[in-house]
């Protein structure tokens, strides 16, 4: 079978790919980039999987003739322009869907996202199936009218790339955010209250009664400039360092040196990429979730709720022991749900379904 991955979001798309070549798949990766000097790059900067087709802004039809060739699937991640253009152009694909894609075709937030819907609909209608990366988005797919099954595939994570060694190996590019106190707690993501809850963890610290500590987050998001005001409110800024993105490739060392990792906090109450990719460094993890939608783990239940919050971070802070004990429970929970080789597999049976095979 000759396989499309079109676009890459959290980076499933270059985990799946890299790891269905493995297994002898003719398949490519297709990442459409920024415009930049009148020129639309596809690229992809980690990987020679990917294409170096680059295409005039002027000659759209060169992408177009891409998609035409002769492929048994299109892989397309987010759901509209790309899965939109498939349906156009009669090509056979499914349709995996991230989060914010079929969100706001549910819930649109402004006149283009409702302009949109229509388009996303089309695109769904005539897809071969969905897949969705986190399980509350099947709900979401559910209430819009279009029959198609809908199938939870969950994020890939290369726990090789992720795992407490390469934690161990990369370290030293951040060992200085751990210079002067005694925990440190990491939330690597976009600031963004709605989604990733940095304001209720913020809320939460100043509360706890910890005294040598120190978190570290992300200096950038649509909520950086509130959250430095309610960290100035809270008399924090000597607790808080802000720190750049930090490239893919050296997370598992931010991971390594981290004592807590607090991925998103928000009431979607489902793992991300962070939170996973934190557990498979065997890193104790924070991150509201609920078993409705995971079953029965061997770690915490943790909620969107302050109090919950503080109970379980008093928990931690407190008991290195069961830091530890936790951190090893949730990489084996990891490696078994979410290792890309057991993600492959799975997404390998979903294209032989499709196909035939």
């Amino acid at each position: 079978m000759k396989i499309l991955h079109l676009n890459d979001i959290a980076n499933t798309g270059y985990t799946l790919v890299r790891e269905l070549r493995r297994r002898g798949l003719d398949i490519e990766l297709l990442v459409l980039g920024t415009k930049k000097n009148n020129i639309l790059r596809v690229h992809h900067t980690r990987t020679n999987y990917a294409s170096s087709l680059r295409i005039s802004i002027n000659s759209v039809f060169s992408l177009i003739r891409k998609l035409w060739e002769k492929w048994d699937l299109i892989h397309v991640h987010y759901l509209y322009k790309y899965a939109y253009l498939s349906a156009l152009l009669h090509k056979k694909y499914l349709v995996h869907i991230h989060g914010s894609d079929i969100r706001l075709a549910t819930s649109p937030r402004n006149l283009l996202d409702t302009v949109n819907i229509k388009p996303k609909k089309y695109a769904l209608k005539n897809t071969q199936t969905v897949i969705v990366s986190t399980p509350n988005l099947i709900k979401h797919v559910e209430s819009i009218d279009v029959d198609k099954n809908v199938e939870y595939l969950p994020h890939p994570i290369d726990t090789k790339m992720f795992s407490p060694s390469s934690s161990t190996k990369y370290r030293e590019f951040f060992e200085e955010l751990h210079d002067g106190v005694d925990l440190l707690i990491t939330s690597p993501l976009t600031i963004n209250f709605s989604t990733k809850g940095q304001d209720l963890l913020v809320k939460t610290l100043a509360r706890l009664g910890v005294d040598n500590y120190r978190l570290v987050l992300s200096s950038r998001g649509p909520d950086y400039k509130r959250l430095l005001d309610l960290v100035e409110k809270l008399d924090l800024k000597s607790r808080i360092k802000f720190i750049k993105p930090v490239p893919n490739s050296l997370m598992p060392g931010l991971y390594g040196v981290s004592d807590i990792v607090v991925p998103a906090l928000s009431r979607n109450h489902v793992f991300g990429v962070t939170a996973l990719e934190a557990m498979a460094c065997k890193k104790p993890v924070v991150n509201t979730w609920h078993k409705k939608y995971y079953g029965e783990t061997s770690f915490p239940e943790i909620h969107y709720s302050e109090k919950n919050l503080r109970n379980i971070l008093e928990l931690l802070v407190s008991d290195k022991k069961y830091r530890e004990k936790l951190s090893e429970q949730q990489r084996l929970w990891v490696i078994e749900n979410h290792s890309a080789s057991t993600v492959a597999i799975k997404l390998l049976k979903i294209y032989r379904n499709i196909l035939s095979y």
